[in-house]
């Protein structure tokens, strides 16, 4: 396992070891880069963050991310100065539908799982971010918490 510089054991990032992190700019991105694993069909999914690095900008699409299929990956973003959780929602890296034709030409829609994937974020950053946390959510399952990462300035 490779273990990210300013990271602890993958839970918490010290934003003053983030690559290009500097803590007087007023506008800064956060992109995350996330290994999702599970071993087994059923298995539960484990979360290695696997990059982190801060840019100069304001995120323009951040917290606009939809994805209505069944099987999804929801972000919240939690902050300490009372501003409401952000919710994201991704398609599941392991779990997706696909739409595949039959032999007889109809359009069947399939479950197809894999054992690992990426998730890539990109997150507004300022200093009362604290939180990140990560919930899988299924058709047959509703949303349960799969890790979560503190964030520290």
């Amino acid at each position: 396992m490779m273990l990210l510089a300013g990271c602890t054991a993958g839970r918490t990032i010290r934003m003053e070891q983030v690559r290009n992190f500097a803590p007087d700019r007023p506008q800064q991105l956060l992109f995350l880069d996330l290994l999702i694993t599970r071993e087994g069909a059923a298995g539960p999914e484990m979360v290695q963050i696997i990059n982190a690095v801060a840019a100069e900008g304001l995120c323009r699409e951040c917290g606009q991310a939809a994805f209505h299929g069944g099987y999804r990956l929801l972000c919240t973003y939690q902050y300490s100065d009372g501003r409401p959780p952000v919710t994201e929602t991704y398609e599941h890296p392991l779990l997706r539908t696909v739409e595949l034709f039959d032999p007889d030409g109809s359009l069947d829609r399939r479950p197809v799982s894999a054992r690992e994937g990426h998730l890539s974020l990109r997150i507004q950053y300022d200093r009362s971010l604290t939180r990140v946390e990560l919930f899988s959510q299924t058709p047959d399952r509703g949303p349960h918490r799969i890790h979560s990462i503190r964030i520290k300035p």
